[in-house]
């Protein structure tokens, strides 16, 4: 009578062609993770952006988009007017997913960049006109808001459709009204 069953060497040799299927495949499905981790915080920073912008229209006053990079999160707040008296808001924050670096941010057509991110909403539904690079683990996308208050995130370094500037003075009209 023959016994069924498998040998100490089928076994052995199924747990190696599945350990060997398992070291190929891992690497990949972690990397597909990430890259999947990398695209919704893209899309969140655009739609966190967006939601900054749409505050500052209901509530017509300007508010302030900003990212920490110790806390990995992006926060809008209401900027205090010179003088102001009355209700205060609490700041929104949305903690991203990965932890990204800002760079080559830049204002208007200005040439100048920084890598400290903030940008101002105003209530009438415009907004400082500002480009940022985000970059995690080698990945880059721009993010372009334009002096209308449009907001884009794209894979690559930022591209200005928007090269014109405030006219003189209306800065400092913007940040009074």
């Amino acid at each position: 009578m023959r016994r069924r069953g498998f040998t100490l060497l089928e076994a052995m040799l199924v747990s190696a062609v599945l350990a060997l299927l398992a070291s190929l495949v891992a690497p990949r499905l972690v990397a597909f993770q990430d890259s999947q981790r990398t695209l919704r915080d893209s899309q969140t920073i655009e739609t966190f952006a967006e939601q900054a912008h749409s505050a500052a229209v209901r509530g017509r006053i300007v508010y302030v988009l900003t990212y920490d990079d110790t806390t990995n999160a992006l926060k809008y707040e209401a900027e205090e007017a010179d003088g102001a008296t009355g209700e205060t808001t609490s700041p929104t924050e949305q903690t991203l997913l990965n932890p990204w670096t800002v760079s080559d941010v830049s204002k208007g057509s200005s040439s100048e960049t920084t890598s400290d991110f903030s940008v101002r909403f105003f209530g009438d539904g415009t907004a400082e006109a500002t480009t940022a690079s985000f970059t995690q683990n080698g990945v880059v996308f721009g993010l372009v808001i334009t002096k209308e208050g449009n907001v884009t995130v794209n894979r690559g370094a930022p591209t200005v459709q928007d090269q014109s500037e405030w006219e003189a003075g209306d800065l400092e009209q913007k940040t009074t009204t």
